[in-house]
């Protein structure tokens, strides 16, 4: 149920905007932990797409899969595997991942 009221306004989006974005350790920290479990069961399509935003979601997410904290890019790899489930968001995902290695 609240899952539910968290799709509807959006605050998913919301956060991935701003949250996402930030440079603090501690913020990316509880953002990506969050993320993680969220999308850690039933994951679906309007979640996914709350996450990507305005395109820059799934490539920040591969982006703290490369800091050195663990305690940030553990939980982001998990997301990006959890969003890996739904087979229509793989192709961007992928590229998502190609872009930000070069």
């Amino acid at each position: 149920e609240r899952k539910e009221k968290w799709l509807g306004s959006n605050a998913i989006a919301s956060i991935c905007s701003t949250s996402l974005m930030s440079n603090d350790e501690e913020l990316l920290k509880t953002v990506t932990k969050c993320l993680a479990k969220f999308t850690n069961h039933g994951c679906d399509n309007f979640v996914a797409l709350q996450i990507q935003g305005e395109g820059q979601g799934f490539q920040r997410l591969v982006e703290c899969c490369k800091l050195e904290n663990r305690s940030i890019w553990e939980p982001a790899l998990a997301t990006l595997v959890n969003l890996s489930f739904i087979e229509s968001l793989r192709p961007n995902l992928g590229n998502n991942c190609v872009q930000s290695h070069y």
